[in-house]
Order: C-alpha cells, then structure tokens, then sequence
C-alpha cells in the first residue's frame, strides 16, 4: 500500500490552537511544551491509525500537569499510584521515561510507596501499591539512569519489606487485600463483606503484581550487585509463583479464580473470571505456555471487549461490573499479541478504537453491551491510562517494542486486517534517535535491518548512540486462533440465609437450579429446596455459607456467613473494665500503643483470635486524607510476633459501629498465654499521624 502523506508531527502542530484543560488554572504553556517535546512523528497507510495515534498524543500532552507529572484524566487532576504504573507499564514509559519517573516520585512518602484510594482507609486492605514497580522499572530500562535505579530500588525495597511482614498470608503464601483496580467495595464483593474481610481475601491480579515487583527487586539487586537480596527475592518470587498457580487455577474453567474470600483460613475461590489478572498471569509469566495459550482462549469476552470480571454481579450499577475499561483491554491486547492470538489482538484494538470513535476521547470506561460512557457511575474524558493502552498498540504490538534492562527488543504482532506500512520517527531511546519503519502483517519478522544492513537478532543495545534507522518487514504468517466470545450474563444473587432452629433457611433466588451449602469453607451439600438441615451444637466454630447455582454452572457468591459455636472467650485487657458505657480500649501511636490480654486454654490446639473494634476516622470508600487511616496493631503471643491486626475505617465520625477484624489463626498449648496488642514500625499506615482505633475485646475461638 502506498504511504499516507499524513503525518502525526504535522498534526500535533495543529493542536496547539486547543483550549488546554490541563493548565486552564494556568497557562497552556505546559501543554504547549509537552507536545513539542514529542518531537517524534508517525506516519501510516492507515488513515485510521494516525487519527488514533494523533488523539492519544494530543490527550498525553493534556494529561501533563504543570509540575511534570501526569494526571489521571480530565476528571482527575491528581498523581494516583496504580494508574500511573499501569499507564507507565503499558507505554508511557517507553514515551517519556523524565514523566514516569516525576509522576512515580509523587507517589512516595517517607521513603515507602503510597497506597492511595481503596476501601477500608486503604493499605493493608488495599495492597497493589506494588505496581510502582512496574513504572519504575520501565523507566530504567528506557534511560540506563544509574541514579534512578539505587533510588527506587531503596523504596520499593523498603515498601516490600513491611508488605512481607504485613499482607503475606502464612498458611498459603499469598498476598492478602483487595483486587488490583477494582476498589470499590460493592462493586465486586459479595454485599455482605466488610473491610476486614476484603483485607483477608487473596485476589489474582494484586498477588500477580507481587509477583512481579519480587521478580524486578531481583533484577534489580542483580544490577546493583546485591547477591544476597537478589536471591532472598527471588526465591520469595518462586513460591510466590507456585501459590498462585495452586490455588487460583480453575482447571475446569481454563483459567484462574477471580479471588479466595472466607473467615480466616476458611476461604473458597470465587469462579468469575478476573480480566486484568489474568492477562498479568501471561505477561508476567506466572502461568506457563500452555496455560498463558489456554487463558487466552477460554476466558470469557465480550463483543465489545473483556469486561472487569464475568459474570457480572446483579443489581449493582454499571462501572467496574458491568463495565469495559479500555486500558484493562489493553492489557488483554498484549497478553493476546504474547500468545500469537489474532482474534484476541483484533478484539482489542476494535475495543479500544471504537470507543475513541464513539466518544471523541479516551474514556475512562463504558458500559458492557449497550456501549454508553453516560451509564457507568463515575466516567473521565483522556483517561491517562486509557490513552496509554492505545499507545500501545502502536508501540508494543505495530512497533513491537519490549524493553530490556540492556536492549531494546522487537517482536511486532500484526493482523492482517492491519496490513500496511508504519512509521515511528525520531522515537529517543537511552541515547539513541530512531526512525523505524514496519511493512506488512503476521507474527513474526522476515527481515530486521539497521541503517540497511540486515542483523541476525531484532534488537538493539542500550549502549547505542546517535540517529540510526530500523526497517522491519514482517513474515506474512498467522496460526488459526480462538478466543470465548460470550453473551453477556448476570451470576445469580446471593442467598439471603438465615438460621431457624436446626435448619437454615433462604428465599428463592431467580435463575437458581440448585443450592450449595458449605460448611467452614467444605461442600457440605446440595439442594434443590430452600432449607437445609446443620447442628448449632459442639465447642468449635461451625460457619455456614449457602451459595446459589444456575443451570449453566455459574455460581452466585456465598450468602452471610451464619456462625455457632460453642465457647468462645472474650478477652477484656489488663485494667480494662468488665461493664459500663465506655468499656473499650482507646489505642493511638501515643494512647494505650501496647494492650496486654491474658488467657488460659483448656486444650491444647488450632484457635482463632479477632477483636471487635470501632474505627470512626474515616468513610470506608473514603478518598485522600478521608481513606487512608486504616488501624493497624502487631499481635505478639507470649512474646513472639504473630500477625497484624487489621482495623478498617467503619464510617466517618462514627465510633458507636463497631465489628470485627479478620480472624489471626494461632496454634495455642494448654495452659496460660498473654496476648500483647502493639504499634510498631511494621504498622504505619498511609495516614503517617492518625493510627486510631476503639479495641472493645479479643475473642478467641476453637477451630475444628
């Protein structure tokens, strides 16, 4: 096809006329500035593609705010942790390392990375603050910058280093919070769960990026020349890896568990699908070939793309559920280009194009099906990472461009509905300015010429200097693919479950075939009735759960879990009053830090230990200095540090709530333990100052 005489560095000229929303309490002088410092054009046979390349730098030049650093989107003038490590992972890395690196540093406070928005007054029930990492090493590898390499090595080391002793589940050894991106609470957790609950769940997409900071703290150490932390993260990598691929795997389904939730260790996988972890699972090479291929082509998607999570939740409005998020979409894309999937890399540059055609912009999001951006609850025009994910299908799947810590790799995954000739020029890498031209389609490349001359390998070494051409032409080859394109569908609703006498007992649920009910997180039974018979009776917990089933298989989460036991003891602390109005334990960083408990067990064995507590600092879907006051406590036993003990925020002002924390298992001897509640280093949430919490009692209880 001949070339369009279209160039992106003519039309970038053109915007600087646009009203610049960015700055507008400013001046237009940064937008001006950010567009002239993209000194690269793009050229294309497809008129198509240089409109989207086009509209995508003119949004990133907007996105710039006046100190460097990129906003979030139009709606979001704000530097938020995981949109701009995703965004930075996904291509803007690649395009402006000086950005990356000045937005990753506004995410950083006392030498530890920020972990912003999430339920619950934020870390540790929200822990993917670990994607930084993803940005921070984009952003060595594009610039060799020796200076930025020791300094984020020393804060994503010291972030990791509390995240082990904080969020690290012992008996799996998982990561325990909430789901990477998805952080608001109703949106992808059953009804009934609370703060403490999600803190307690071990979610795909947070434990895959663990997974991946372990392996770059690896890489990083090895750069350093730090041999003893290479390999202490390495091996945590390696079993990190294994867990993942125990216990999230779906072998029925083809790929892994949305999330494991339940009381304590009592905890069973949600079937859903989950759209980002997944496809970091293939990226980051947590499942193997076979299994990345498999993933690919058994999760659900849609025509309009993968949505968050499959099947949607009912009765909850449309933004996370129910929705498309273009730069999840993107990530889809990459994963899809990976495992040579044609069909998924078609289905997500159609996604992705159609709605910038649809809306004019990058948008946050929009709702499955019906494709509205109006319909989902909360929407931005140039969505930073919205516009990063259509970068990337320039940059890492036309271009095919894959950083190395020593060079820059080209590996272009080209449709045949993509055919054409594409050229990138003056695109800076480390000190180096190149002209890359790519012609033609298929999975792989024919020809790799430097400055005319054909080399044996597609890649160039970061030691590179000066202005050089590249001329890629491409093998014009494509193995058959699938992918699971599906009809949208709602899972059915939870069972509201309630226990009378013997029996418990749930109203019907619509579209249910049949009922599961489980016990302490074990399939006790199933039915198609609408009770079932349990014994209230013995001295250890029994939890009951009821989970609806529809004729297709697809499950609905657990009801509330109903609990009997026999004795449990509740434990007051050393002095604290048996009754009266304000019978609790005011604990602060400077108030009652240390809390003794003393108790005496009858037997010998497994226990369960969780604190009712009150936490009124904050909303728990609270943002900025509203949503970062989690309480967090170390739990010593007879001396030896345990666990942590997690605090939710439970409402703003709101002290007379209260409820309980996840539950801390422990392996107690007969006879007397003290218990030692206490704030330690280990501890500091993201608030820094305010660590507060009304501790009314401990209550220990047998397991089985």
């Amino acid at each position: 096809m001949p070339i369009s005489a279209v160039s992106v560095s003519i039309l970038i000229a053109l915007l600087f006329a646009l009203p610049n929303a960015a700055c507008a309490h400013n001046t237009d002088s940064c937008a001006r500035a950010a567009l002239a410092k993209m000194r690269f054009g793009f050229r294309s046979s497809s008129e198509r593609s240089v409109k989207q390349f086009t509209l995508s730098n003119q949004e990133l030049a907007l996105n710039k705010r006046p100190d460097g650093a990129w906003m979030a989107g139009e709606k979001w003038p704000g530097v938020w942790t995981r949109d701009i490590s995703y965004s930075s992972e996904l291509s803007l890395g690649l395009i402006d390392p000086d950005a990356t690196k000045k937005s990753l540093m506004a995410k950083v406070k006392n030498g530890k990375i920020i972990q912003d928005v999430g339920t619950g007054g934020s870390w540790p029930v929200s822990t993917d603050r670990m994607t930084w990492s993803l940005g921070a090493w984009e952003a060595y590898k594009a610039t060799g910058d020796r200076k930025w390499l020791e300094d984020s090595y020393k804060i994503l080391k010291k972030s990791m280093d509390v995240d082990l002793q904080t969020i690290f589940d012992k008996k799996t050894g998982l990561v325990r919070g909430e789901q990477s991106f998805l952080d608001w609470r109703e949106q992808s957790y059953p009804p009934h769960v609370e703060s403490a609950d999600i803190y307690n769940s071990l979610s795909l997409g947070t434990n895959a990026v663990h997974y991946r900071a372990l392996k770059i703290l690896e890489e990083m150490a090895e750069t350093l020349g730090d041999r003893a932390a290479a390999g202490k993260y390495g091996e945590l990598a390696a079993k990190l890896k294994n867990a993942i691929n125990k216990h999230f795997w779906n072998e029925e389904k083809g790929y892994y568990s949305q999330y494991l939730y339940g009381y304590g260790d009592l905890r069973t996988a949600s079937d859903k699908s989950e759209s980002l972890g997944e496809t970091l699972t293939v990226l980051f090479g947590i499942a193997d070939e076979s299994r990345a291929k498999t993933i690919i082509e058994r999760m659900p998607v849609l025509a309009e793309g993968p949505s968050s999570f499959y099947p949607q939740n009912p009765g909850i409005p449309s933004y996370h559920n129910n929705g498309v998020w273009p730069f999840v979409v993107g990530y889809y894309l990459r994963a899809g280009a990976k495992v040579k999937n044609e069909k998924a890399v078609n289905l997500a540059i159609d996604s992705i194009w159609n709605a910038v055609d649809r809306y004019g912009t990058n948008k946050e999001n929009f709702e499955a099906v019906t494709l509205s951006a109006a319909k989902t609850v909360v929407n931005s025009d140039r969505q930073l990472w919205s516009v990063a994910a259509n970068k990337a299908i320039f940059y890492r799947i036309f271009f095919g461009m894959d950083l190395e810590k020593d060079a820059l790799k080209f590996n272009p995954f080209i449709p045949k509905k993509h055919e054409g000739v594409h050229q990138l020029q003056g695109f800076k890498y480390a000190n180096s300015l190149l002209d890359i031209k790519v012609s033609g389609w298929g999975d792989g490349i024919q020809s790799f010429k430097l400055d005319g001359k054909e080399l044996a390998s597609a890649e160039l070494p970061s030691n590179l200097t000066g202005n050089h051409s590249v001329e890629i032409v491409m093998n014009k080859k494509m193995a058959p693919s699938k992918i699971n394109q599906v009809e949208n569908r709602f899972a059915p609703a939870a069972p509201a479950a309630k226990l009378e006498a013997n029996r418990i007992v749930w109203p019907k649920v619509d579209s249910a075939e049949k009922y599961q009910i489980f016990r302490n997180g074990k399939l006790l039974g199933s039915t198609d009735e609408l009770s079932y018979p349990v014994s209230a009776s013995g001295d250890s917990l029994n939890l009951y759960e009821v989970r609806a089933v529809d004729r297709e298989g697809w499950q609905s989460f657990f009801s509330k879990p109903i609990r009997t036991e026999g004795d449990s003891k509740i434990l007051l602390a050393e002095g604290q009053a048996h009754t009266g109005r304000n019978n609790f334990v005011l604990t602060t960083k400077g108030d009652h830090p240390e809390i003794s408990y003393n108790v005496t067990t009858e037997k010998a064995g497994e226990y369960y230990l969780d604190a009712r507590y009150s936490n009124g600092e904050g909303r728990i879907e609270g943002w900025g200095e509203d949503g970062n006051k989690c309480a967090i406590r170390s739990v010593f036993v007879d001396g030896k540090r345990v666990d942590a003990l997690v605090m939710p925020q439970r409402g703003l002002k709101d002290w007379k709530d209260a409820g309980y924390t996840s539950p801390i298992r422990l392996t107690l001897n007969r006879g007397k333990h003290k218990i030692v509640v206490k704030y330690t280093e280990l501890d500091e949430n993201m608030n820094g100052e305010r660590n507060k919490a009304l501790i009314h009692h401990l209550r220990l209880t047998r397991s089985e």
